[in-house]
């Protein structure tokens, strides 16, 4: 199964959600606008891919496309918002 997290990084407690999806044999896949260096080790470490982007609330359509072309290896089961669930 693939998850993909949009902002693993905030908030900060939902983190450990992420981890522990990969900790469960799930492939985890982030799309954030924190710089990949920036995230905690932990957290790098369960994402199998991560796509940064400048802006979440205001995403350049071309960069989405780009993110998309790069899933496309993956079949994404789930798609899961942290920011506005």
């Amino acid at each position: 199964m693939n998850y993909l997290v949009i902002s693993p990084y905030y908030p900060q407690n939902f983190q450990q959600f992420t981890i522990e999806l990969a900790n469960k044999g799930i492939t985890v896949l982030g799309i954030g606008q924190e710089p990949y260096e920036q995230l905690d080790e932990p957290l790098r470490n369960s994402l199998t891919e991560y796509f940064r982007v400048d802006n979440l609330e205001n995403i350049d359509y071309n960069r989405v496309n780009a993110v998309i072309q790069q899933l496309r290896n993956h079949s994404v089961n789930i798609l899961r918002n942290m920011l506005y669930s």
